[in-house]
């Protein structure tokens, strides 16, 4: 038994033909199941992931790809859940970058101040 709450949704991808409702779900069909609610699936349904919705402040972002097509687009400052089709995309970034992620910015200051 899977407990979600409102904030929470579970990933579910069809192992073989089956009717759920007025829907028939094929193999290999990706759907989600929205909180808040209780979920026990069928033995025809794999669980592949339980998904949070993720939090952005005004200055924060991710980059989602769609499965289906394969674009990358940037959702920046607002609460975002996953679609079915969708993920989350780590973009590559040049190691100069990286190297400026990992400074400390007051230490920087400090060494800055010093020296003057």
């Amino acid at each position: 038994v899977y407990v979600l709450a409102s904030e929470e949704a579970l990933l579910l991808v069809a192992r073989e033909t089956f009717q759920e409702g007025k829907v028939t779900r094929k193999p290999g069909d990706r759907w989600m199941i929205y909180g808040p609610t209780d979920y026990i699936p069928p033995i025809e349904v794999e669980v592949v992931e339980k998904r949070k919705s993720i939090p952005l402040d005004i200055n924060e972002g991710i980059y989602v790809r769609d499965m289906k097509t394969g674009k990358v687009r940037a959702v920046i400052g607002q609460s975002y859940m996953l679609q079915p089709h969708e993920e989350k995309w780590a973009k590559e970034l040049p190691g100069v970058v990286e190297e400026l992620l990992r400074k400390n910015p007051a230490r920087d200051q400090n060494e800055s101040a010093s020296t003057e």
